[in-house]
């Protein structure tokens, strides 16, 4: 991935997920004006560290991936109604790390399954850059689109998505914090 590429990411999940900061704007025009060294996060670094430090300690953890809900065998699309109808929830903690086409529907669940103070985060959701292709024919692809167009648009959480570079390449996670029922 060029750093081209790895701009455009980065600008698509600011854009999708952190809404502008009039307060935050002007202290660095200011500490700019002032001849200050640039010593700032980007836009979404910061709205993870502010997510951070808002979390509170999880008790109750839900990973929505290869085990299924709440660590059940079978599809996660089928377990997460049961875990509902059961009165499992709330989870302090949710991770999503499963069919990226259906992320949508996982996040539908995690709202569903979490209560003011609950995390989710989701994994694997730059796709090595593919992320800002809106024409793309991948349903991965689509699905994480879908997944953070329904993260940045939902009003219980702020969320954030962050880029990582491993083994596997480029690729990163978001992080939303329920901020209301």
């Amino acid at each position: 991935m060029t750093q081209e590429k790895w701009t455009a990411v980065d600008r698509y999940f600011t854009d999708m997920l952190v809404p502008p900061d009039p307060l935050l704007e002007a202290v660095l025009q200011a500490s700019s004006a002032a001849g200050l060294p640039p010593h700032n996060v980007s836009p979404n670094q910061g709205k993870l560290l502010m997510l951070l430090a808002l979390i509170h300690k999880a008790r109750t953890i839900l990973e929505i991936g290869t085990l299924g809900g709440h660590r059940r065998a079978g599809q996660a699309l089928d377990t997460l109604p049961q875990l509902a109808a059961e009165g499992c929830a709330p989870f302090d903690l949710i991770f999503i790390d499963a069919d990226k086409p259906s992320n949508p529907d996982y996040l539908a669940w995690a709202l569903k399954l979490s209560c003011r103070g609950s995390l989710i985060i989701a994994d694997n959701v730059v796709r090595d850059g593919a992320v800002i292709e809106a024409n793309s024919r991948d349903p991965k692809v689509q699905g994480v689109r879908r997944f953070s167009e329904m993260l940045g648009s939902e009003p219980r959480v702020e969320a954030t998505a962050i880029q990582t570079v491993g083994s596997k390449g480029y690729d990163g996670f978001a992080i939303a914090l329920v901020t209301s029922e």
